[in-house]
């Protein structure tokens, strides 16, 4: 791997991936909607507020850390958690965006959001396991979120213009 040092604007090009490992994180500037930034850290990381192309958290994270999500996180693409050890995340106060207007994406359920939007105006965005939502669930006229078997729980008032399928009754 290669190592970044100095100053400025990180920015990250179509189909390019940056990998993250420290806790402090460069200042990132442009991302292409086909870009990947990687948060592979091995102990706590806080996820910049951005709008990310692709976004994964991962890496063996050793201890108890804590991952913090804060302001407003958007996702183009693709987000998967793949991060291993005991750790938890801290998203108060932010807002985290699936942006794909034509859906078919899938709804991370290894977070706990805070407030989560659903863009899709089509298609359908499909939840991988029990989602919790401590604020406001926001979904979009035409765009479907299926559940499947799993739970949802939203703790606040949903906002729900669009089609919310689910077939768990416990």
């Amino acid at each position: 791997g290669s190592s970044l040092t100095g100053t400025g604007i990180v920015n990250v090009n179509a189909g390019a991936t940056i990998t993250i490992q420290n806790a402090t994180t460069p200042n990132l500037g442009t991302m292409n909607a086909t870009s990947t930034v990687n948060f592979n850290g091995t102990g706590a990381q806080t996820i910049p507020s951005e709008v990310y192309g692709n976004l994964v958290i991962s890496g063996a994270r050793s201890g108890t850390p804590t991952i913090t999500l804060s302001g407003t996180t958007t996702v183009a693409n693709t987000f998967s958690v793949t991060a291993t050890g005991t750790v938890s995340y801290a998203t108060s106060g932010n807002t985290f965006v699936y942006s794909a207007l034509t859906g078919g994406k899938t709804v991370e359920s290894a977070i706990p959001y805070n407030n989560l939007t659903l863009s899709n105006i089509s298609g359908t965005n499909t939840a991988d396991g029990n989602l919790t939502i401590a604020g406001v669930l926001t979904t979009t006229a035409g765009g479907t979120l299926d559940m499947g078997s799993y739970t949802l729980s939203v703790t606040g008032t949903p906002v729900n213009s669009g089609i919310i399928k689910t077939q768990n009754t416990g």
